[in-house]
Order: structure tokens, then sequence, then C-alpha cells
């Protein structure tokens, strides 16, 4: 079954010229990405021990992609396992939490390719998204669970993997993560629970080429449960934000469930960009509950009117999840 990315402008015109083979047979498309609607980014899983899976680049109207990541970098025989793709400053990123793979331990946010020129070709020699600086231990994203960056369901001093999934830059040191709180790797572990909710980490340096801090994990109002739990939200799953003029940064998330049928939610918080520490009684709010027998995935932008926008703006999304996309109205600048 062909993978399709579909562009839809605000006119609400729908190009679906872009269908893809060969790419997450079986398996899961995951994000897709675009900065000019005219080639791609896509990301997801192939069904395991195949040749389907991770970021692949493609044209606007092809068929068929490139890979981006390649196949595992011990034996060059088994794809990897991707989530979200974004080009952020220039910079192709990954998400990836995933046991998929010879070299199986990767919990982490990564680059592919140099800053200023994203790929259009297997990336960093095939090996892989190399890892954000400070994301735990070598790919494997293990975390010492503290009072400040835990999530209430650890206790303090447990190490947990991280499992990040839809991610947002705020500023160039500034970095908001939808961890799902169902990590796929237990190595390293003390507690196999995880830090679902949304995370914030600081880099050392300003144009963030230091390293990076998990500052704190805002998780009130999502009511989370254990990933053991039989249902329930154990974390986060899709994410986008926007930084307004009063220093204060508005965030929207999508939950990460632990049953496929569990009622979705779409949920905002408000957080002050230069904040280090959380604030008392910073908390989510539920903004929207999924309709019977859908739900929310995939979170984006849209403009309020079509002359918000110099030219038609573009809504995209993969095919297969048109009943899960969730559109957030972006508020008229005054």
């Amino acid at each position: 079954m062909a993978r399709v990315a579909v562009l839809i402008n605000a006119n609400g015109q729908v190009d679906a010229s872009t269908a893809l083979t060969g790419v997450y047979n079986g398996n899961n498309p995951r994000s897709v990405y675009s900065a000019d609607r005219s080639s791609f980014y896509v990301s997801g899983q192939g069904t395991s021990g195949d040749t389907t899976g991770g970021v692949f680049y493609a044209t606007r109207g092809s068929h068929t992609a490139t890979a981006i990541t390649g196949l595992d970098a011990t034996g060059n025989t088994v794809a990897q396992d991707t989530r979200y793709v974004q080009v952020y400053n220039g910079q192709l990123l990954v998400s990836a939490d995933s046991k998929q793979g010879s070299g199986n331990s990767r919990d982490f946010i990564g680059t592919l390719g140099a800053a200023g020129a994203p790929p259009t070709a297997l990336a960093n020699g095939g090996a892989g998204a190399t890892q954000l600086s400070g994301f735990g231990g070598s790919k494997s994203g293990t975390l010492v669970v503290t009072a400040a960056n835990g999530n209430g369901i650890n206790p303090v001093g447990k190490t947990v993997n991280l499992s990040p999934e839809a991610f947002y830059f705020a500023a160039k040191d500034t970095l908001y993560v939808a961890d799902s709180g169902v990590p796929k790797n237990t190595s390293g572990n003390s507690s196999t629970l995880g830090d679902g909710g949304l995370q914030k980490w600081s880099n050392s340096k300003a144009d963030g080429s230091g390293t990076w801090t998990l500052d704190y994990t805002v998780a009130a109002g999502l009511n989370l449960v254990a990933n053991t739990a039989a249902a329930g939200t154990t974390g986060l799953l899709s994410l986008t934000g926007k930084v307004l003029g009063n220093g204060q940064v508005e965030l929207y998330a999508t939950n990460y469930t632990a049953g496929d049928t569990d009622q979705t939610y779409l949920y905002g918080v408000s957080d002050t960009l230069s904040a280090t520490s959380k604030a008392a009684g910073e908390s989510f709010t539920m903004l929207a509950a999924a309709p019977a027998d859908s739900n929310f995935k995939g979170l984006s932008f849209a403009p309020t009117s079509l002359a918000a926008v110099p030219e038609p703006s573009t809504v995209l999304m993969f095919g297969a999840g048109l009943a899960g996309l969730m559109l957030v109205r972006r508020r008229q600048q005054r």
C-alpha cells in the first residue's frame, strides 16, 4: 500500500499526488515535513526486520523515496525506526525511540546531515541520527529522575529511558519535547516507567551548539497513569507551539495512551520562555476531546482566513492519518 503525503491549502484544495511505495510496509508512517511544498521528509517504522523504516526524502508527485537514515549500522540489513522529523534553523532533526535493528538503543533527538544543508541522500554514513548532546547516555537516552525533571510517576533517583515523540524549538536554546512515557528500551534502567509529559530542555549556549539539559517536565492536568496500566494517558504524542511577544510560549499537545482505543484529547499550556524552573501551578488545560470512534494524533496550526497569509497556506500530513489530524487556529497578530 502506498503512503501518501497530502498537501491541503487554505482554499481546501488537496494534492495527494505524492504516493510513496517501499516505505513503512505493514507498519506506521509517523511524520512528514516540507519546507517548500515541493519536497518532503517522511519518517516512520517498517515491519520488524525489513528495510522500509526510517527517514526518507521525496519530491512532490513522486512514487519513490530516497533513504536518509539508511539501514542499521551493524550488518546494514535492517531499517532504522524513527518518529517525528523536521528542519529547524537549517538542520534536519528526528526523534527516535526504538529497539529495532542490531544497534537498538535509540531514545533521543538527533541530527541528520550538516547544519544549513538538509540532506537529500544517505546521511551520517547510514549510522542514523547523531544524538543531541545531553540526551542521556550514548544513544540510550537514559535520565536520572529528580524532583524538578520528573513527572510524579517515578520516584526521585530512578534511572529511566526517554521516549521522545514530537518536539518544538521555541528558540535556538529552548526545546520542548512531547514524551510518550512508554520507552521502547530498558537499557540501563532502574525503572521502566519513563518520564511522560511535556519536557523543557535548555542549551548551555545561546546558539544551541552546547549541551542540552532537561530543566523540568510539565504533567499536571494530564492525569497520567503508569505505562503498566491497562488504559489511560501515559504522556504526549504531538506538539506545536507559538512564542508570544510577552515572553510566553503557548503550547498545544495531544496525549499518548496505554491502549489503542483509549480516549484522546487536545491540551494547552502556557510556559515562560526564559524559565528554567517550573512555575507554581503550571498545568495543562483540556481543550477538546476526540469524537467517538476517532483519535487525535498529529497537530498543526492552520490559518484563520485566506487574508491572514500572502498566499495559500498549506497543511501537510500522511493520507493514512486524515481522521487523526487536529488543527489549531493561529491567533491573528494585533
